[in-house]
């Protein structure tokens, strides 16, 4: 009987751990891990299988190229874009990829600038996007015709546009620190979009919204670039803090200044909006902005630092 017993205790041991086995072959399966990857020199790096990049320091000579359908994580990792000239190499995101980047840094390897185009998902947290972008046509990191993009708590800096969204929606910008770019964030021709909790420090222009819907900014911090809104319909500006700087609002119709402005601070005092309203102006401000108003008489307020220069951007 003990003999029998252990025999039956080793069939289903043995049955155990093979079940295992083929569970794992299968996870593994659909979900290639790569720590070190053997790519030839100039030859394009394309992710036709979901894959994993984690705890690595890469050196890429070619174009990143993500197929459609596919997932591509970049964990805890540094990946140098070693171009040889400024934008000779770019990272490719179809439509219906996904990349993730997880605490890590997309930087140039050779002081040369490379491109970003976007047009699938991307969720990108704890990490920096540096060196990307060549001029006005060649911004940089480019994300159009995305449904759901999430950045947090990224640091965006040193390139010519941190950030461009051109017809997109859904998408989440939050407690980011976008820092010495040309463009810190460029929107047009986009809606649903969440710019939240971020510092837009030392930029030529921090915030550029063109022909966008739905647009909520709130909680920012601006300083040196300011905020432009053009042709936009129906953002909320809410409880952002300007320093030496303010914002400045464009278009040929009345509907593209019908904003909800609240609790808006220049360098320390209230921005006051008024649409279609008469009253006095007085006291302590930092910025007044009227619009479709009349009869208002303004007297003893002193306003500093608050320019913006209004110059056409790309799109």
């Amino acid at each position: 009987m003990l003999i029998l017993r252990a025999q039956r205790t080793l069939v289903k041991g043995f049955l155990l751990i093979t079940l295992i086995m083929l569970f794992m072959t299968y996870i593994m399966g659909q979900v290639a891990i790569v720590r070190t990857h053997s790519q030839n020199n100039n030859e394009d790096w394309i992710i036709n299988e979901n894959t994993v990049i984690e705890n690595i320091r890469k050196h890429v000579s070619g174009n990143i190229i993500i197929k459609p359908n596919v997932t591509l994580v970049i964990a805890n990792s540094i990946i140098y874009m070693d171009s040889d000239y400024n934008g000779e190499l770019s990272i490719i995101v179809n439509k219906g990829a996904t990349l993730e980047i997880i605490n890590s840094t997309i930087r140039s390897g050779t002081n040369k600038t490379y491109l970003f185009e976007f047009h699938g998902t991307l969720i990108m947290r704890e990490s920096i996007l540096r060196d990307c972008g060549i001029q006005y046509d060649k911004p940089g990191l480019v994300i159009e015709g995305s449904d759901y993009t999430i950045l947090r708590n990224n640091l965006i800096t040193g390139n010519y546009a941190g950030i461009t969204i051109r017809r997109s929606k859904n998408i989440e910008i939050i407690n980011n620190k976008i820092y010495a770019n040309v463009y810190g964030l460029s929107i047009a021709n986009s809606r649903g979009i969440l710019i939240s909790d971020n510092k837009f420090i030392a930029n030529s222009y921090d915030l550029y919204a063109y022909n966008s819907t739905s647009l909520t900014i709130s909680n920012n911090y601006f300083e040196g670039g300011g905020l432009y809104i053009d042709k936009n319909i129906n953002n909320v500006i809410i409880n952002n803090q300007f320093k030496n700087t303010s914002i400045s609002i464009s278009g040929d119709k009345l509907l593209y200044y019908k904003h909800e402005f609240k609790n808006n601070t220049v360098n320390g005092k209230p921005l006051l909006y008024l649409f279609n309203k008469n009253g006095t102006i007085t006291g302590d401000i930092g910025m007044a902005v009227i619009v479709s108003s009349k009869n208002v008489l303004i007297h003893d307020v002193s306003v500093y630092n608050t320019i913006v220069w209004n110059r056409a951007l790309f799109f």
